[in-house]
């Protein structure tokens, strides 16, 4: 809500929530015209003319559902859905009411990540290899929506989604198998520490997510001819500059050379909405494709089968 208001993206003009004082607080905060206890009543709004879903992630793929039906441009919080079946029909459907719908995959519109790519497609770091990373945050609390599996709740679908996706975003292709181990917690039987491994064609990543460590995020791309390591990946402040640690050579060997380049700061709230809207009036191109939320998914839907079976799951690559 503060990035929307301070950019030129749209305008809130109606909120939903069963929790109706809460939605008054906001709505006088954001200068929101109107208040629904019904989601499906702001739906059916026709001065709404597009909708964020920032709603628990075992209710995302009904109301995309729906807000798509009703004509709705939508923005859906990560993970779009539970899963890649979630999103059947979906693109069809939103091809013929001739709407966007979009994850909210923020990381994606953060220039600093297309830097990394421009870095790695220039062959700064030579082949890159491997990806490795790790998201973790601490929670015990029963009351957060991370900690209720009924609400889809844990670390893969909340943390792990990002180092899925930064992964696929690096080697700009999909991994064709997975291997997860997990941990659940005995109380609120969500994931609470997940490892897991993707093979790519050009080679793995390797992640650690958990709801239960101590407040961590880091990402590095790792290649033949030295590395770039990116801090706070994930949720950098918007107030502060980025800083790449490119460490390369120019022959594959172990003398390397660092550099510091700094990235300017952005809010990548603001970003992925201007990106959002530049897409629905057919300006760019989509920030995050929704074939690439689909494939994300596939990717997840892996890793929990994995963590089932105790072995390496293939990746559905299907249309």
């Amino acid at each position: 809500m503060p990035a929307l208001r301070a950019s030129a993206a749209g305008r809130a003009v109606a909120i939903a929530s069963r929790d109706r004082q809460g939605a008054t607080r906001t709505a006088i905060q954001f200068g929101i015209d109107r208040i629904y206890e019904d989601y499906q009543a702001l739906i059916a709004d026709p001065n709404v003319d597009a909708v964020y879903i920032g709603l628990p992630n075992s209710a995302h793929g009904h109301w995309l559902r729906a807000a798509v039906q009703a004509g709705k441009h939508v923005l859906c919080e990560k993970p779009i859905t539970l899963s890649a079946a979630e999103l059947d029909g979906i693109a069809d459907l939103a091809a013929a009411q001739r709407v966007l719908v979009q994850e909210a995959l923020m990381v994606w519109t953060h220039p600093r990540w297309d830097r990394v790519r421009q870095l790695i497609r220039e062959g700064r770091i030579g082949r890159l290899r491997a990806v490795q990373g790790r998201f973790c945050f601490m929670s015990r609390d029963p009351n957060n929506i991370r900690n209720k599996a009924e609400l889809g709740g844990g670390g893969l679908l909340d943390l792990g989604v990002y180092l899925v996706s930064m992964a696929r975003f690096l080697f700009e292709d999909q991994p064709t198998r997975a291997l997860a181990l997990m941990e659940r917690d005995p109380d609120f039987r969500t994931d609470r520490l997940v490892s897991f491994l993707l093979e790519f064609s050009a080679g793995h990543g390797s992640f650690v997510c958990s709801t239960q460590l101590g407040s961590t995020q880091r990402l590095a791309a790792l290649g033949t001819r030295g590395l770039i390591d990116v801090e706070a990946p994930f949720t950098p402040s918007p107030n502060a500059d980025t800083r790449l640690l490119i460490l390369s050579t120019q022959v594959e060997g172990n003398e390397l050379s660092e550099q510091i380049e700094i990235v300017p700061a952005v809010d990548q709230y603001m970003t992925q909405l201007t990106a959002f809207k530049e897409a629905v009036f057919g300006q760019r191109e989509p920030a995050v494709p929704l074939e690439s939320s689909v494939a994300n998914m596939r990717v997840l839907d892996a890793l929990n089968a994995s963590a089932r079976s105790g072995g390496w799951e293939k990746v559905w690559r299907g249309q």
